[in-house]
């Protein structure tokens, strides 16, 4: 059973996507609002978790910043043990195979058995005890983030959207935002850091397909599917019904941002640079014409869902 502890209320917003589909940019811009409080991922990936000189987008290593450190000030002041490196906020399994199995996407063409999962994963009572204190851990995260930055919307970038199943069990409001991008600019995007673009665009299928399914069914305050590239065309426009959404004057935020006036956790564009908002369509002439036809062969019926054509 989940205990709310005193403090400030708990509102969620979460952003749901796939990797490479501009979740960092988009929190960066709802940071801009004084009542948010956008921190992007769940803390560092395992892979980078020993690596201590991994930085906050403020530019000071993640033990070292104010912000944390404050974070971490207000949970220890809750008996909660705070490591800079490893929040202990992502749902995972102690084992990769467990947790594929637990939070993976679910298999092609069965995206329905997500919330038999999902039942089983919260009923039974061995998953039950290991979920309860990441719960737990998850409502005192956000609580002392929005207390430190004297916020009223908390917002996570994670992505996974299994992670969007898990925030909707909490005592707290949840908003999803899923972001989706044109799957050819995802697969060139990951294809440029060595990965092969069609295995990506099967991933992004997979990804969208499991959203498409859990938006009707998923207990929420509210769900907005977001494109970036209207993002990037019109900032205000794209977020305007995000704010009225989560219940905030909607605000005009600024296309040009320096990501060290934020405390973000992401890919690399967090980092401090100063940056114009701007959509990256490198991949309509650097992606060989017969990758795309690969690509949009195997995401066609979900991207033409989403407006995208060819």
């Amino acid at each position: 059973m989940i205990v709310e502890s005193p403090g400030v209320q708990v509102r969620l917003c979460y952003v749901a996507g796939a990797n490479h589909g501009g979740s960092t940019l988009l929190a960066l811009l709802l940071d801009q609002h004084p009542g948010v409080v956008a921190v992007g991922e769940a803390g560092p990936i395992a892979r980078v978790r020993s690596n201590s000189s991994y930085d906050c987008s403020c530019g000071d290593t993640l033990d070292r910043c104010t912000f944390y450190t404050a974070v971490a000030d207000r949970l220890r002041d809750r008996s909660i043990p705070f490591d800079p490196m490893d929040w202990q906020i992502r749902y995972e399994m102690p084992h990769s195979a467990l947790d594929r199995l637990a939070f993976g996407l679910p298999p092609r063409g069965a995206v329905a058995l997500g919330r038999l999962r999902h039942a089983v994963l919260r009923h039974m009572p061995v998953t039950a005890r290991m979920l309860e204190p990441i719960d737990q851990r998850n409502l005192a995260f956000a609580r002392a983030a929005l207390e430190v930055a004297d916020a009223q919307l908390f917002v996570d970038a994670t992505k996974v959207p299994e992670r969007a199943r898990m925030l909707a069990d909490l005592p707290a409001p949840l908003v999803v935002v899923h972001l989706i991008r044109d799957p050819r600019a995802v697969a060139f995007s990951g294809s440029r850091r060595g990965r092969d673009p069609v295995v990506i665009a099967q991933y992004w299928k997979r990804t969208h397909d499991t959203l498409d399914a859990m938006e009707r069914h998923l207990r929420c305050e509210g769900w907005i599917t977001l494109r970036y590239e209207d993002l990037c065309a019109d900032p205000d426009a794209a977020l305007r019904p995000v704010f009225q959404l989560v219940a905030l004057e909607p605000i005009r935020v600024s296309r040009h941002f320096n990501g060290s006036g934020h405390h973000v956790v992401g890919n690399k564009m967090r980092r401090g640079a100063s940056q114009t908002v701007s959509q990256d369509d490198a991949w309509e002439t650097g992606m060989a014409p017969e990758v795309m036809d690969a690509v949009w062969k195997r995401t066609r019926s979900t991207a033409g869902r989403h407006g995208y054509e060819f």
